[in-house]
């Protein structure tokens, strides 16, 4: 099961699909993560995958549309993410299947798949040792598991400004989720269940040059998008990070630089 404040996060696709077209407009360098995580996997197009995690679906919607043959599938434990990635399916990709679950209890045979996918997701398993072993059950031997996550020194500046925000308006701290699977701690925790694990890491950076996408982004963040209820209290938060957002902008410069690094992982059962 996932925490209140994920589940909260994850039941519109909105706050996600801001991040990611983020990472998309205003990255250092032009990475296309689908195509170096089908690269990494080798796919020859024939295999059955099944994504957990999955989203709005937009790996294995892509992976339909560049003419993968084999069975593909998504898995979600929101409803909101599913309902999404189904229709964005029917529109562009059919014969996918998707299901509402969780990662800890996949509903499928051992063995009934060839490859499990779990893209920036692992950190928000509450017992993530318990999910790989499913996913070790549910692919079998000679089966293969990918997992993506980011760094645990990921975006210096924009968590400077996301904690000293949760102080100025009282607002709990939460835990770094990616602190429990990042790329500094990935291969052991992989590596405690599988045979053999791959890495491969890709080193990036956000670049701004104006406040607007900086807020933007921290806005989706769980406790900040729980503020919505609030609508007088959202409002101050936003003219807040826009203030200082705007203001250490400038003093860097004008020009505001995140690094942040991608782990992609392929592990082997045996």
């Amino acid at each position: 099961m996932v925490t209140p404040d994920v589940r909260h996060q994850y039941q519109s696709i909105d706050p996600l699909q801001t991040r990611i077209l983020t990472h998309q407009r205003y990255s250092e360098r032009d990475t296309d993560l689908h195509a170096a995580c089908r690269h990494a996997l080798g796919l020859t197009g024939d295999e059955t995958l099944l994504d957990v995690g999955c989203g709005p679906g937009e790996f294995v919607i892509r992976l339909r549309v560049e003419g993968h043959r084999g069975r593909l599938a998504g898995l979600d434990q929101s409803e909101g993410m599913i309902a999404a990635a189904t229709a964005a399916a029917e529109a562009q990709a059919p014969g996918i299947d998707w299901f509402v679950g969780a990662a800890n209890a996949l509903p499928f045979h051992d063995g009934e798949w060839e490859i499990i996918s779990a893209r920036h997701m692992l950190y928000h398993v509450p017992d993530i040792p318990g999910a790989l072993r499913e996913f070790a059950r549910a692919i079998g031997p000679g089966g293969r598991v990918l997992a993506t996550t980011n760094a645990g020194t990921d975006h210096p500046h924009m968590n400077a400004l996301r904690e000293d925000l949760f102080a100025h308006f009282g607002i709990p701290v939460p835990p770094r989720i990616n602190l429990s699977f990042r790329v500094e701690n990935a291969k052991e925790v992989l590596g405690a269940v599988f045979a053999s694990v791959q890495e491969t890491v890709l080193h990036n950076a956000f670049v701004f040059r104006a406040p607007e996408p900086v807020v933007a982004y921290l806005m989706t963040i769980g406790p900040v998008h729980s503020e919505r209820d609030d609508p007088e209290r959202y409002q101050a938060i936003h003219d807040w990070l826009m203030a200082e957002a705007t203001r250490r902008l400038t003093d860097m410069g004008g020009v505001w630089r995140d690094p942040k690094d991608v782990g992609i992982y392929v592990c082997h059962v045996s």
